[in-house]
């Protein structure tokens, strides 16, 4: 499902998702928030929300760096970038994406997350 086309503006995401946020703590809600305003203000084409075991990711789309992000909306889950078929790739289940290494990069949320997906975004 995609989100309301783009351009995207830092709290936009959070404002479409937030029937999503709405069970979580507030602290909880404080992280993902970040999150996503860290992703939209690196100006994603297209925003869309993941399904099947995916549900509780937003994919965003990034085409000046040839990779999609998908983004949980669940504290503790990590980002996967993908390049290329994002869309056949984002119906796997996170252990066969894993096993098959079919990811570009899996991204923790420790400290320092943000750098280190830059440096996935930025390299060819």
């Amino acid at each position: 499902m995609f989100l309301p086309q783009g351009p995207y503006k830092v709290g936009d995401i959070s404002r479409s998702i937030s029937s999503n946020l709405s069970r979580l703590s507030d602290g909880d809600k404080i992280i993902l928030k970040d999150r996503q305003d860290f992703l939209t203000g690196l100006e994603p084409q297209e925003v869309a929300q993941g399904l099947g075991g995916f549900g509780d990711y937003l994919a965003y789309v990034f085409p000046q760096f040839g990779r999609v992000v998908l983004e949980s909306l669940r504290r503790d889950n990590a980002i996967y970038v993908f390049k290329g078929k994002w869309e056949s790739f984002s119906r796997l289940t996170k252990r066969q994406i894993i096993d098959a290494n079919v990811h570009d990069a899996r991204v923790l949320h420790t400290k320092g997350w943000q750098d280190r997906l830059m440096t996935v975004l930025h390299n060819n």
